[in-house]
């Protein structure tokens, strides 16, 4: 009876062990990217009658996601978790009209929960390339402000796909690192009043991984 018993409490330890090594965390964090074409503002200032206009886009961001991974097969995981892909802004200076000074500011920004399945393929017994197709619940935020106007801020939350390759190395039996890019498209709206406009973010990141 004690030798059944401490076989099944042998059996179930092992279990729950080998059940527990198939999860994993992972935090990352790097620069975030976003193409923006800052003739389209220069643009849209001279139709209404703005000169001198002198303008600056920054496109460049820090991002970071935190994710909980299941390894549900040697070669497939499933992850989920939060992405922050950071902001991105195209700002004017011009003379208005009335020959006066002026300045405008739209500022964008983006984040999210999201779920997508990895694809890894082993290229050793500690480094593997990897593949995810995922989709992420992706929140934009846009900030427009003008001189001597109000400013307005609107907001847009739909579910987008995104995709990314990378590459990971096992620095040990629980921890790890990986190196990845990701691309989200088409995330926020084109509505006339409330729209965000539509972005498309990059987001190369390093990140370290963690067993348990």
């Amino acid at each position: 009876m004690k030798y059944k018993l401490a076989l099944t409490l042998a059996l179930a330890v092992g279990a729950s062990t080998a059940f527990a090594s198939d999860f994993y965390v992972v935090g990352s964090v790097g620069r975030s990217y976003e193409k923006i074409d800052g003739s389209i503002g220069d643009t849209d200032l001279a139709l209404f009658g703005m000169t001198n206009i002198r303008s600056s886009v920054d496109e460049v961001d820090t991002g970071y996601k935190l994710q909980l991974g299941w390894r549900f097969h040697k070669n497939f995981a499933v992850e989920g978790g939060w992405v922050d892909l950071g902001k991105t802004n195209y700002a004017a200076n011009f003379t208005t009209p009335f020959a006066t000074p002026a300045s405008a500011l739209a500022e964008w920004k983006a984040s999210g929960f999201n779920i997508g399945v990895v694809g890894s393929l082993p290229l050793s017994d500690s480094f593997s390339i990897f593949g995810r197709l995922g989709w992420i619940d992706a929140k934009v935020e846009a900030t427009f402000g003008s001189t001597g106007f109000p400013t307005v801020v609107t907001k847009a939350t739909t579910w987008k796909s995104n995709f990314g390759v990378g590459a990971a190395y096992e620095l040990n039996q629980h921890f790890g690192v990986r190196v990845e890019w990701e691309r989200f498209n088409n995330l926020g709206n084109d509505q006339t009043v409330t729209g965000t406009g539509i972005h498309d973010f990059d987001l190369l990141s390093v990140g370290v991984v963690a067993k348990f």
